[in-house]
């Protein structure tokens, strides 16, 4: 464990290396010994939703991680810590707990479950959606029925063909 082996040591000037998902307790824990956070090489991360997003800029730095793996070890997320971690990596986002319910708008939405397959939990959206936006969400769910929304933003005749599969009924009706 490099936490427990740098425990006590300030400044320690070499690299290292982690090759498993590290905590964000852990993440500060060995930054603490570390003349330089540069020093630090991760490629994942296994935390709760809260504390990762909590600390994003700090220890995932600013902008996109590229290639950093982020395993969400509990259920409690929302769409904003969601969006907030997706934005921050380019890598796989696993989800332990995916059965949270969601909520937002379609655009956020959509943001924050990029990248997620198989989401079990009620997405409902509180704005308009364009079709793009709901098959982007629809891509990320187990099932497009756990999937609620009120209006549709695209009423242009290029998606009238989109709308005409059985996924879209409901599309069909609120347009109607």
């Amino acid at each position: 464990d490099v936490a427990a082996a740098l425990q006590g040591i300030s400044g320690y000037v070499g690299s290292v290396t982690l090759t498993d998902g590290a905590s964000i307790s852990q993440l500060q824990a060995i930054s603490g010994s570390l003349a330089d956070f540069n020093q630090l090489s991760y490629t994942s991360i296994a935390d709760s939703a809260e504390n990762i997003s909590r600390v994003i800029g700090t220890y995932l730095g600013d902008g996109v991680h590229i290639g950093l793996s982020v395993t969400l070890t509990d259920g409690n997320y929302d769409v904003t810590m969601l969006k907030a971690i997706n934005d921050a990596t380019d890598g796989s986002i696993t989800l332990i707990d995916s059965n949270t319910s969601l909520s937002g708008g379609a655009a956020d939405v959509a943001a924050a479950l990029q990248g997620i397959s198989g989401y079990a939990g009620s997405v409902t959206l509180t704005d308009g959606a364009s079709i793009s936006q709901l098959q982007a969400i629809s891509g990320s769910l187990a099932d497009f029925n756990q999937l609620s929304y009120t209006s549709i933003a695209d009423r242009s005749e290029e998606h009238t063909s989109e709308l005409q599969s059985r996924q879209y009924l409901v599309c069909r009706l609120l347009l109607e």
